[in-house]
């Protein structure tokens, strides 16, 4: 079971030796109004012989903050390659506290999309970024990696969702998706979506709804992710995917709660 605020990173699916999810640490984390520190991940994929690369790669998501450090060192010293920090929405660049040191320290380049660029507490951060989405294309500098980069506006106008085949399948949700954490009421439902921004932000709760709808869609093709794992809250491991994401679409947009004891 996940331990929310632990110092030490926790293998949610596989290991060191064969790649997997790694929750990074909490401990020292703010929790904003709801209590729930933000989940920093890593995906460790094993080494691609066929392509030259002899260490397992790591792909940091949501990991710039401090507290997270001790967690992306000790992949490193295990001999992991740390290829990039992708951030899902601009919020995330806002709180970062550790772009130096993942710059200085592991050559991290930074990945997060145009559109949230444009935030102007973004544009003063002294940060170098690249598109997350072309970056998984052809001759982009994840390209090698089994994971793609879902466009999903709705918490910013560039969130981004990441999906990988790997482990049983994988859904990194951002704030697009928000699971209870130690401080929700018993009742609290599994997995919510964050209310829309007021206008003139677009798109709308309906159209973000019907963006999860055409995912259920595809997913009934190519096989539903087993864990979904978000930014705030439980992380969803060996789970029915497609029944959480249908609760979320039945449900209205959360609304904040904490336990009356917090």
């Amino acid at each position: 079971m996940t331990v929310f605020s632990h110092p030490r990173r926790q293998w949610l699916l596989g290991d060191a030796e064969h790649g997997g999810l790694v929750l990074l640490p909490q401990f020292g984390a703010a929790g904003g109004r709801t209590l729930r520190p933000p989940n920093s991940y890593a995906l460790l994929f094993p080494p691609d012989r066929s392509s030259g690369a002899d260490a397992p790669r790591a792909l940091l998501i949501d990991a710039p903050l401090r507290h997270a450090l001790p967690g992306v060192r000790g992949l490193k010293d295990e001999g992991a390659a740390i290829v990039g920090c992708l951030l899902t929405h601009a919020d995330l660049a806002v709180r970062g506290d550790a772009f130096d040191a993942l710059a200085g320290e592991f050559e991290t380049p930074f990945f997060l999309h145009p559109e949230d660029r444009h935030d102007p507490r973004v544009r003063g951060l002294m940060v170098e970024w690249e598109d997350p989405i072309e970056a998984c294309e052809p001759g982009g500098p994840l390209a090698e990696l089994p994971v793609e980069v879902l466009h999903w506006p709705g918490r910013t106008p560039g969130s981004v969702m990441l999906s990988t085949p790997a482990f049983g399948g994988v859904l990194l949700t951002g704030d697009s998706a928000i699971a209870p954490g130690p401080m929700q009421p018993d009742d609290a439902l599994p997995l919510a979506r964050p209310p829309a921004p007021p206008p003139p932000f677009s798109p709308t709760d309906g159209q973000v709804c019907d963006a999860w709808r055409a995912l259920l869609t595809r997913w009934e093709t190519d096989g539903p992710p087993r864990t979904l794992a978000p930014l705030h809250g439980a992380i969803h491991v060996d789970a029915d995917v497609p029944a959480l994401i249908r609760g979320l679409l039945a449900a209205a947009p959360e609304e904040p709660q904490v336990r009356e004891t917090a």
